[in-house]
């Protein structure tokens, strides 16, 4: 399990290459990490929108 998605999760197929024959990319209810992203300024990458373009990018490597 990689959780949170955070921002570059671009780089993570091309990391993952060999390591991993299947990637399940859900929306968790995954809040542990809520102050870290409102510390350095991470907020966005809270939101629906984020998700769905990640997990877009995600699904086309």
């Amino acid at each position: 399990m990689i959780a949170p998605i955070l921002p570059e999760a671009e780089k993570l197929p091309r990391r993952l290459a060999g390591k991993a024959d299947r990637v399940l990319i859900d929306k968790l209810n995954y809040h542990h990490a809520d102050a870290i992203y409102r510390r350095y300024q991470l907020e966005y990458a809270m939101t629906q929108k984020f998700f769905t373009e990640k997990k877009t990018e995600l699904s086309k490597a």
